[in-house]
């Protein structure tokens, strides 16, 4: 019994990212041209292809925002985030908002 289409896409993803935070950056073009060459959802398909492949692009998508998550937001020390906030009131009160 072989893996489900799902999973099969899950794991072109991870083939892309290797497991490695390194590689979340240029993962989203990565991915993008993944969807665009082996998933297209452009016309010329079936409305059944576009909505299969529609699919797969979605899972694609949450896979990568998942990843980008974990890379990303998930290891920004908080130091980062207090200059971030402060930066943020800054321009805010520069601009009279």
């Amino acid at each position: 019994m072989g893996i489900n289409k799902q999973d099969a896409v899950w794991y072109e993803v991870q083939d892309l990212y290797k497991g490695n935070c390194d590689n979340v950056w240029g993962l989203a073009d990565k991915a993008e041209t993944l969807k665009n060459n082996k998933y297209p959802t452009n016309q010329g398909l079936s409305p059944s292809k576009i909505a299969k492949n529609q699919c797969y692009c979605n899972a694609i998508d949450e896979e990568v925002e998942r990843i980008e998550e974990h890379c990303i937001l998930d290891n920004i020390p908080e130091e980062c985030l207090a200059v971030g906030g402060l930066a943020a009131q800054v321009i805010v009160s520069e601009h009279g908002c």
